[in-house]
């Protein structure tokens, strides 16, 4: 009946962002609730109160993984980011990115969130590594749809950072 009540909730009381993490990304907060026993963050960071907002961005183990990828996306952007849940978790960006480097910028984020989810119940969480190789399949995906829509010099402003990013990989960063 819990879950039941629950679902209910989320599907009309929740946007649908929310309604996708609640329902497939059940958090240990919430595996307390439905199941009334303890459960504890998996990364064991020792929070007996991981919530999504604690498995997603402030898990103390979860933390560096942010940190890094926030160096890179700057070195990509050559612009500063701040640091911040509202900005790169829930995509409030900065009025200076705009056009290409926002759509950039809202993929780059929206990779990290998949690495995470991708580390979903294991100990160790995402690496920088798992966040490029999420970006590379993405950026394939949008060659090929630009390529059919015809739309190739949209795609080539649109992810001209991220290309240049690849070609100095080796001496940037």
């Amino acid at each position: 009946m819990k879950l039941f009540f629950l679902l209910l909730v989320l599907c009309t009381g929740v946007n649908s962002v929310g309604k996708a993490l609640s329902v497939f990304f059940i958090s240990p907060k919430m595996k307390t609730y439905l199941m009334s026993t303890a459960h504890t963050c998996w990364r064991n960071c020792g929070d007996n109160e991981a919530d999504h907002h604690h498995i997603f961005w402030s898990c103390p183990k979860l933390r560096p993984f942010w940190e890094n990828i926030l160096r890179v996306m700057q070195c990509i952007l050559g612009q500063q980011i701040p640091l911040t849940f509202t900005t790169l978790y829930l995509g409030d960006l900065p009025e200076a990115i705009t056009g290409n480097d926002k759509y950039l910028l809202k993929i780059l984020t929206v990779a990290a969130k998949k690495a995470i989810t991708r580390k979903w119940l294991q100990t160790d969480p995402p690496t920088i590594t798992n966040w490029l190789e999420i970006i590379k399949e993405i950026h394939e995906m949008e060659r090929l749809t630009f390529l059919l829509r015809l739309k190739n010099d949209l795609y080539c402003a649109s992810w001209e950072k991220w290309t240049m990013f690849l070609l100095n990989e080796e001496n940037s960063c």
